[in-house]
């Protein structure tokens, strides 16, 4: 079952944050905290468009909403291009998220 971001609450990404923060083990789960920065990011009105790096250094941009999915269970990321491609990306191997900054015309 997917999420949709629309349909992402912020009481259930704070939830996500709160429960990842609040771990007994050495620290916070970084993939929980990974996919909440990611939830937080899709939530933001208005929305910033984003890049996903991971840890090989591919770059997977996320210009708006609808190019990422989530799925809440698994936490399976989809990232879908403009040309029908898409990548399916394990949080494990995301590295950072970073600002897409688009160069001046």
């Amino acid at each position: 079952m997917s999420c949709s971001p629309r349909r992402t609450s912020s009481l259930h990404i704070l939830g996500i944050v709160s429960l990842a923060l609040s771990s007994t083990h050495a620290g916070p789960n970084p993939i929980t905290v990974i996919v909440a920065e990611l939830l937080q990011r899709l939530e933001e009105r208005p929305f910033a468009p984003f890049v996903i790096v991971l840890s090989n250094g591919s770059r997977h941009e996320v210009p708006s909403r609808e190019h990422c999915t989530v799925t809440r269970f698994s936490r399976r990321i989809t990232v879908d291009h403009d040309d029908g491609s898409f990548v399916a990306v394990n949080p494990s191997h995301i590295a950072h998220i970073e600002l897409l900054h688009k160069p001046a015309a």
